[in-house]
């Protein structure tokens, strides 16, 4: 069933037999071995991150036995009735983890090296009094389960590591559905209020920002960073906002909770992604690069990005923020190698955030091939040997495949504007190559790009920068073919939201039409892509009036338990002097009841 909050949406494509059902949150558990001698696991206890980004998952546990017992984790995963695998852990994280249990061996010690139950009561340990050690394993889950709305089942088996005295204990298990999530980056919105010094007034709306869902518990927060509204130019706001949903109380009631911390920089046009803290396995994210001021140009005109950002200063610094016990923002500045705006930020499986092209300079715009990696080891940004795109480009948009590579789709140069072969870059290996052999190319911006189910890129729609028309085409990018395939869709559309639902389809909000629902060009209209048998593989389905009011430049962003919260964004008169920017949100809540 769809409940309510701030606001309450009828989805009308209900009514067509359209059914959008979100997967379940609760918490999986799962037996431990027997009692007496020898190690075992207890029940597994699940932290889902899911929402944050693409299938990191923690499973914590208590792995008991003889003190002082040193031991190896064999960690396994199985989808749905399937055989049990090894699960693929985040170096990092588990080395830290390695590391804390054994500080002398030092960060070059192997994954396979184990851990010690402690001594009792600090002392020497040894015997058969039995202690306890917590251990949270972190892995990519999509690498292992491919897509995270399957149920699956995780194994812990404990086993000695240099005693063989010890006899094998028996595993813990556990099995939780997980849903797919998707952030939209690049030309995504975001919420309400908040300033720093030198930002826009508080409570005015704000479009242009980007949000990023940071805690995997009971109550959903999701970070807006930056953005932009019609202030006293420079107009982007250099803090972020906290929202909360509150699901733990079962009411679905959406709540603003404060000004985030201010970082120094005012920033849109600017990119944002989740990572995860290398220690302490919690969420934090990472905001990078943006420009200071933005007025952008007339609807359905050609872009002029030299006169969007005249003005403004581009940046090279990146913030990143985690929640502290006290539910305050800590943030640490760090300085890119280049400074960028218009580029894209993704989180990759070994644990880092790569920033792709852009623009630098805001006189000139100059498009950029150059990537960059955050390290949150080291809190620094690195560019590898040899890692640059093919083709330089800035309002591009990025998504992480299945296998770990970042597709990099669209985008243009500003100096000399072509269309552009969608190209896919090795995180692993810093290498750059093209998709569908180069024979498929783009030129446009304003658009989305999505992680389907079942792995396929989903494409839609965006602005031609040349232009300023609108495309009314949707494409799927088929990894395992490397082909492209298109479909026209029942709505030319830009500067939407697009997020994969936990029932495997990409539901797409709001942006700039000419069609249903649309004044001034703003609309209230949906679509919802499905997967199917047909000659494309997919279909469209157009919601008329999912939004109840017209928004563009705004984000829609899944939580674990299937919800999409849509923030901000603006739905002016078509003309600069008239822009309008919301600070409002809607709010999409799915059940397995639908």
């Amino acid at each position: 069933m769809i409940r309510p909050s701030t606001r309450t949406i009828a989805f009308l494509a209900l009514t067509t037999g359209l059914l959008l059902v979100g997967a379940g949150c609760s918490g999986g558990g799962g037996g431990g071995g027997g009692a007496g001698a020898g190690l075992r696991a207890g029940a597994v206890t699940f932290n889902n991150t899911a929402a944050g980004g693409f299938g990191v998952i923690g499973a914590t546990y208590t792995v008991t036995g003889p003190a002082g017992t040193l031991f190896d984790m064999l960690n396994q995963v199985a989808m749905g009735a399937g055989a049990f695998v090894q699960a693929s852990p985040i170096n990092a994280i588990l080395a830290a983890q390695v590391n804390a249990a054994f500080p002398g061996l030092g960060a070059t010690a192997p994954m396979t090296t184990g851990f010690v139950l402690p001594p009792v009561d600090g002392g020497g340990g040894g015997g058969t009094t039995e202690t306890s050690l917590q251990i949270t394993f972190w892995w990519n889950a999509g690498a292992n389960l491919g897509f995270l709305s399957t149920p699956f089942s995780f194994l812990a088996t404990p086993f000695s590591n240099g005693n063989p005295g010890q006899p094998n204990g028996a595993g813990g298990s556990g099995t939780e559905t997980y849903p797919g999530s998707s952030n939209s980056q690049g030309s995504s919105g975001a919420g309400a209020g908040g300033s720093g010094t030198g930002g826009p007034p508080a409570g005015t709306g704000r479009a242009g920002h980007n949000t990023v869902a940071v805690n995997p518990g009971p109550d959903k927060d999701l970070l807006v960073f930056g953005g932009y509204n019609d202030g006293t130019s420079p107009n982007a706001f250099d803090s972020g906002d906290r929202f909360r949903f509150d699901l733990s109380a079962n009411t679905h009631s959406l709540g603003f909770s404060g000004t985030m911390v201010p970082g120094a920089t005012q920033r849109v046009r600017h990119a944002s992604a989740f990572f995860i803290d290398p220690v302490t396995g919690s969420i934090k994210a990472i905001t990078a690069g943006g420009v200071s001021d933005c007025v952008p140009g007339a609807l359905g005109a050609a872009i002029d990005l030299a006169a969007e950002v005249a003005g403004g200063i581009d940046s090279d610094t990146g913030t990143t923020y985690c929640f502290s016990p006290t539910e305050q923002l800590d943030a640490v500045m760090g300085t890119m190698i280049t400074t960028r705006y218009e580029h894209s930020a993704t989180w990759v499986p070994c644990n880092q955030v790569i920033f792709i092209g852009g623009c630098t300079g805001t006189t000139t715009p100059t498009a950029l091939a150059s990537i960059e990696h955050y390290d949150p080891i080291t809190n620094t940004f690195f560019q590898p040997p040899g890692a640059a795109l093919a083709a330089a480009r800035c309002g591009h948009e990025c998504a992480l495949l299945a296998d770990g590579r970042v597709i990099v789709v669209g985008g243009y140069d500003p100096a000399a504007p072509a269309p552009l072969g969608v190209e896919i870059y090795d995180p692993i290996s810093s290498t750059i190559s093209t998709a569908g052999g180069g024979g498929f190319t783009l030129m446009i911006v304003d658009h989305t790009v999505t992680r389907m189910a079942n792995g396929w890129i989903l494409i839609v729609g965006g602005r031609f920068p040349l232009t300023g028309g609108l495309s009314n085409e949707a494409c799927v990018y088929k990894p395992e073919s490397n082909s492209f395939v298109s479909l026209p869709i029942q709505e030319a559309r830009a500067l939407h939201s697009a997020t994969l639902l936990a029932d495997k389809n990409v539901l797409v909000l709001g942006g700039v039409t000419g069609g249903l629902g649309a004044t001034q060009g703003f609309t209230t209209t949906g679509q919802v892509f499905s997967l199917d048998a047909s000659a494309a593989g997919f279909t469209s389905t157009l919601l008329v009036g999912a939004l109840s009011e017209a928004r563009a430049e705004h984000t829609s962003t899944a939580v674990s338990c299937g919800s999409v919260f849509v923030i901000g964004g603006r739905n002016d008169t078509g003309s600069p002097a008239g822009l309008n920017f919301l600070d409002s949100m809607e709010f999409f809540g799915f059940s397995n009841t639908v």
